[in-house]
């Protein structure tokens, strides 16, 4: 399992507005991490919800093309002020940005997907995560209710508008922000990988 640092992770959670929902991303814009069909999902919640925020993070992932394709979608769209781009940022500053976002989207078809650093670290700061159901995300996870079959925006955005309607959010918050803290920080892995080391 990948880990973050327990000094990274908040002692306590931020109080989120729930006016204004964000979603977020970050990491590499690459064609496999599905970047185009997290701006369709937001494209879909537009149409149908006012308060809709998305913010996308991250530099040039393998193929140039596709993230210049993404950001003149970004630029052309007609949602274009309620979404916020940047490039390669520091963690310290995606914290910041994070504490005031509510889900982590990451439709990724990574081939070698294992157990995703920025995943790990949407969850530390307690951001609902909504993932497709490829190579581990549904164990990391640890929630069906995340978790969407396949790479159709209408799945993504369908699964969003449950959870806000449906579900307490400031617990699943907490659920994911606990999951990470149990078994996914520095500490627990160690601990576990010494324990696996001392049986060999």
């Amino acid at each position: 399992p990948n880990y973050v640092y327990d000094n990274q992770i908040p002692k306590v959670l931020p109080v989120k507005d729930q006016n204004i929902i964000g979603l977020i991303y970050f990491g590499r814009i690459a064609p496999n991490k599905n970047i185009d069909v997290i701006l369709d999902t937001f494209e879909i919640l537009c149409q149908r919800h006012d308060n809709i925020r998305l913010t996308i993070i991250g530099g040039v992932g393998q193929r140039k093309a596709y993230a210049q394709m993404i950001d003149q979608r970004i630029m052309t769209s007609r949602y274009k002020e309620k979404i916020k781009r940047m490039g390669i940022t520091p963690f310290d500053e995606i914290k910041e940005i994070m504490k005031y976002q509510h889900f982590f989207i990451f439709p990724s078809k990574e081939k070698a997907e294992g157990h995703s650093n920025s995943l790990n670290e949407a969850m530390s700061q307690g951001l609902i995560p909504i993932v497709s159901d490829y190579h581990f995300n549904r164990s990391i996870v640890g929630d069906d209710r995340f978790v969407v079959s396949g790479f159709s925006p209408d799945l993504y955005a369908k699964k969003i508008e449950a959870l806000i309607s449906q579900a307490d959010m400031p617990e699943l918050s907490r659920q994911v922000w606990e999951r990470v803290k149990e078994n996914y920080t520095y500490e627990k892995v160690n601990e576990r990988i010494v324990r696996e080391i001392r049986t060999i």
